[in-house]
C-alpha cells in the first residue's frame, strides 16, 4: 500500500544470496521483467528500490547480471518518464495489473501485461459501413453487454460521439482502467517506447479505454508504460 513518507526497500538480484554465489546459476537470477515489475510497483507506492549486486572476488559483475541490467536500462530509457521524478498517486497506486504514478505535467498508467487485441467485428478487417461503429470487447471484463465504440477525436469524452466513427482495421487493443483518471478532452495519451503518435482514447461510464494498435505494443517489453499528457 502507499506510503505517505518517502520508503526503502531492497533485494539481490541473486534471490538466494546479497555476496556473489558461484552455485546460482544464470537463469536462478532475477529476470529483467522481475525486476522492472518491482521497480514499478515500489515507486508507484512512494518507495524507493534498491537493488543489489554481488561481484566476484575479482570485482567483475558477471554477464548473466549485466545482461539484465542492461534490459532494464533499455526500458527506463524509453519509459523512464513515468518512474523518475514521480510520485504516489491518489485514489490508489494499483488496480490488478496496473501500477499508476504522476507529477505536475502528467500521469502515467503503467500495465504489467500487454494489452490484448479485443475486436468483436466477428473477423472482418474493417466495418463494411462508414456510418458503422466498430465496437471492441475489454477482454479481461466479465460485463460483455457493455462493449465500446470508438470514434475520431483527438481525446475523449462523453459527447465526443459526433461526426464519423474511428474505424481502425483489427490489430489493435484495448486497455480499460477502472479508477478515476484526471483527463480532460484535450489531454493526449502516448505508449512510452511506441511510435510518439498520440493514442485514441475514450472515457465511458467513468472508465478510460485506450485503443492502441498491436504493432505500438510489440515495441515494448516487460511493462507498458501510458503517459496522460495534460494539454
Amino acid at each position: 500500500s502507499i506510503q505517505t513518507k518517502a520508503w526503502e526497500t531492497n533485494e539481490g538480484i541473486d534471490p538466494y544470496s546479497y555476496g556473489y554465489n558461484r552455485q546460482t546459476r544464470d537463469e536462478d537470477y532475477r529476470s529483467a521483467e522481475a525486476i522492472i515489475h518491482s521497480l514499478v510497483d515500489i515507486v508507484s507506492k512512494n518507495g524507493n528500490y534498491l537493488l543489489n549486486l554481488g561481484p566476484t572476488g575479482e570485482g567483475e559483475i558477471i554477464p548473466a547480471m549485466v545482461e539484465r541490467l542492461m534490459e532494464v536500462g533499455h526500458w527506463l530509457s524509453h519509459s523512464g518518464e513515468c518512474i523518475y521524478n514521480t510520485t504516489y498517486s491518489f485514489p490508489g497506486a494499483e488496480e490488478k495489473n496496473l501500477r499508476f504514478t504522476t507529477t505536475p505535467e502528467a500521469f502515467c498508467i503503467i500495465s504489467f501485461s500487454k494489452p490484448q487485441e479485443a475486436f468483436t467485428d466477428g473477423g472482418a478487417a474493417e466495418p463494411s459501413s462508414h456510418d458503422e461503429v466498430l465496437q471492441v470487447q475489454d477482454p479481461h471484463s466479465h460485463d460483455q453487454q457493455a462493449p465500446w465504440e470508438i470514434y475520431p477525436v483527438d481525446g475523449g469524452s462523453e459527447e465526443d460521439d459526433q461526426g464519423d466513427p474511428f474505424k481502425p482495421r483489427r490489430g489493435h487493443a484495448l486497455l480499460v482502467v477502472e479508477r478515476p483518471v484526471p483527463i480532460l478532452p484535450r489531454d493526449d495519451i502516448y505508449l512510452l517506447g511506441g511510435s510518439g503518435k498520440p493514442l485514441k482514447w475514450k472515457f465511458k461510464g467513468n472508465r478510460l479505454g485506450i485503443f492502441v494498435p498491436t504493432q505500438e505494443l510489440d515495441r515494448v517489453s516487460h511493462a507498458w508504460a501510458f503517459k496522460v499528457e495534460y494539454a
